[in-house]
C-alpha cells in the first residue's frame, strides 16, 4: 500500500495484508533502487527454512524528493507489489512525504523492523528474529535456514551479524573492483585487529546483514533514525550487554557501488577511490596500543595496585583524559561485587564506539594511516602466523576463509 508519512503505523497495515500463522519477515528498505528484483529473486532461491519468509519492503520518499528518485520508487513499490514469487510473500510499503530533517535509512529501518515486530506481537512469536537486508543485497541460498536456526539453537542471543563478502569479481570496472577489494579487507582488518587486542565488542556491524530477536529489539528501544551509522549504533547496544554474536555459517553479498547518500560507508568510499584518492586504514601501532590498554585492564582486574600511568599507554590517555578513565574505573570498582562484573561494567564504557574514537585520535595525532595491504602484514607478523601477503585480493580471499570457517581470531 502506499501511504502518506503521518498516516503511517503498523497497525494500520494490519488489515492490508494477509499474514502467515508462521512467517519469518525480512526487513528492506528502498531509495532510488534499481537492483531490488535481484534481491527479492535471491531470497526466493532460498532454501526451506520452515517457515513463510515475508519481505516487507519499505519503499521511502522524503518531502520535495526529486522527481526521477520519486519515479524509481514508485517503480520499485509496484514492481514488488505485482511480481509473482514461488517462496517468498511480499508486504510492500511506500511512505511519502516523509520530513527531510529525519528522512534517511535508519528512519526506514525503524519503519520497517518496527512492523515485523508488531506483526510477531500479534501473532504472539515475539521470540522470532528480524531480518535485515538491503535492497541491492544477494543472498546465500542457505541464508534463512541458518538464521531460523541460529536462533533456535541460541536462545540467549539477542542479535547477529551475519558473514558478508562483496562479489568484487562481478565488477568490471578495475579501479572499483581494487577499491572495494581495499574496503573490504581494511572492515576485516579493523575488526580482528580489535579482537586480537581482545575487545570483547569487535562486530562487524553491515546494515544489510544483521538480524534481532523482536522481543530484544522491543526491549532496546528498537532502531535508531540516523541518517547514517545506524547499523553500527544498534547492533552495539547488544555488544555492550553481551548479547551479541556472529553468524559465519551463511553469506550476504552487499552491491558494489558508488554512492554519496551518507558521509561515510561503503558507497562513499568507492566514491572517493573513483574520484581518485588512495584507500588507507589505520596503523596497526593503534592496535598495539589498544592491547596495552587491554591488558592494563586485566591487570586491574587481578588486583594490581600500580599507577594508571604505568599500566596505560599515552595515547588512551590523550584521547579521553585522565580524570574520565579513572572515574570509569572508579565507577566500575565501586559497582563490581566480582572482576567478571568489574569487567562488564568497564566495557560498557570503553565500548565499540570508544575504540573507534581511541583510532581516529591516533591516526589524526600519532600514528598515520597505512596501505592497506601494509597494515594488514603487520598485523600477521604480530598474530606470529607466518603470513605474508603479495596481494590484496589474496589477503582478503584468506580472512574470508579464516573467518568463515575457523574463527581467525578467536574470542
Amino acid at each position: 500500500m502506499e501511504v502518506s508519512f503521518q498516516n503511517f503505523s503498523p497497525e494500520s497495515l494490519l488489515k492490508s495484508f494477509q499474514i502467515d500463522q508462521n512467517p519469518i519477515f525480512v526487513t528492506i528498505p528502498c531509495f532510488a533502487e534499481e537492483e531490488l528484483m535481484t534481491t527479492l529473486y535471491s531470497l526466493d532461491q532460498c532454501k526451506e527454512c520452515g517457515k513463510k519468509p515475508v519481505v516487507i519492503l519499505l519503499v521511502n520518499s522524503p518531502e520535495g524528493v526529486d522527481p526521477e528518485i520519486l519515479n524509481k520508487n514508485k517503480t520499485a513499490y509496484l514492481q514488488a507489489k505485482y511480481s509473482k514469487f514461488e517462496s517468498i510473500a511480499i508486504f510492500p510499503v511506500h511512505v511519502y512525504e516523509i520530513p527531510k530533517r529525519i528522512a534517511g535509512v535508519g528512519l526506514a529501518r525503524r519503519m520497517a523492523m518496527d512492523t515485523a515486530s508488531f506483526l510477531y506481537r500479534h501473532l504472539n512469536k515475539e521470540n522470532q528474529p528480524i531480518l535485515c537486508l538491503d535492497a541491492d543485497s544477494a543472498v546465500e541460498k542457505n541464508y534463512l535456514r541458518e538464521v531460523v536456526r541460529f536462533f533456535e539453537k541460541n536462545p540467549n542471543t539477542a542479535a547477529v551479524s551475519i558473514h558478508f563478502e562483496h562479489p568484487y569479481t562481478e565488477e568490471e570496472d578495475l579501479v572499483l573492483k581494487n577499491g572495494i577489494i581495499d574496503y573490504e579487507l581494511h572492515l576485516r582488518y579493523f575488526i580482528e585487529a580489535q579482537r586480537w587486542a581482545g575487545h570483547p565488542h569487535a562486530y562487524q556491524t553491515i546494515g544489510s546483514s544483521m538480524a534481532v530477536r523482536s522481543s530484544d529489539y522491543r526491549k532496546q528501544g528498537g532502531m535508531n533514525k540516523r541518517k547514517a551509522g545506524e547499523d553500527f549504533y544498534f547492533l552495539h547496544k547488544f555488544s555492550r550487554i553481551n548479547a551479541l554474536a556472529d553468524l559465519n555459517s551463511t553469506t550476504v553479498y552487499p552491491a558494489v557501488r558508488v554512492s554519496d547518500r551518507v558521509p561515510f560507508g561503503t558507497g562513499k568510499a568507492l566514491k572517493d577511490i573513483k574520484d581518485g584518492k588512495k584507500f588507507s586504514t589505520y596503523s596497526f601501532s593503534t592496535f598495539i596500543d589498544l592491547k596495552k590498554v587491554i591488558d592494563g585492564v586485566n591487570k586491574l582486574i587481578k588486583g594490581s595496585g600500580m599507577d594508571l600511568k604505568d599500566i596505560f599507554p599515552t595515547t588512551f590517555f590523550e584521547c579521553f583524559g585522565h580524570e574520565q578513565i579513572s572515574a570509569a574505573i572508579s565507577e566500575s570498582m565501586k559497582n563490581s561485587s566480582s572482576p567478571e562484573n568489574f569487567e562488564k561494567r568497564f566495557y560498557y564504557w570503553f565500548d565499540a564506539f570508544k575504540v573507534f574514537k581511541f583510532a581516529h585520535y591516533c591516526r589524526d595525532n600519532c600514528y598515520p594511516n597505512q596501505e592497506v595491504l601494509s597494515a594488514v602484514n603487520n598485523f600477521f607478523d604480530f598474530c606470529e602466523t607466518e603470513t605474508t601477503f603479495e596481494s590484496n585480493v589474496d589477503a582478503l580471499e584468506y580472512m574470508r576463509f579464516q573467518i568463515k570457517t575457523v574463527n581467525f581470531i578467536e574470542r
